[in-house]
């Protein structure tokens, strides 16, 4: 039960900063310089997300708190728990360097 407890909540981390990248993929054919697609994306956050770094930097923070849940929660899963828990890390490896590499 713990397990499945860790599972879900890796997941609901994961999916706040692959919200984050579905809004900037979106949005990113709807303006034609970047100024203007900051301010679109912008507008779609509240207002204490309102700066891109704010929010990269969240994306970050909910990533590795995603791949900690995994982590924690792959140790003791099992078969299929693991398999679930192995795709949550390499995804939350990939949005992680996505996020580290938009702050460069």
């Amino acid at each position: 039960m713990k397990t499945k407890v860790l599972t879900l909540f890796s997941l609901l981390c994961l999916s706040v900063p692959v919200f984050l990248f579905i809004i900037w993929i979106s949005i990113f054919d709807k303006a034609d310089t970047q100024v203007e697609r900051v301010e679109i994306y912008n507008s779609y956050l509240p207002n204490f997300m309102g700066n891109t770094t704010i929010s990269t930097l969240l994306s970050i923070l909910f990533s590795a708190a995603a791949a900690v849940l995994a982590v924690f929660s792959l140790k003791t899963s099992n078969r299929v728990l693991s398999a679930v828990n192995i795709l949550l890390l390499i995804v939350t490896g990939l949005v992680f360097i996505l996020n580290v590499w938009s702050m460069l």
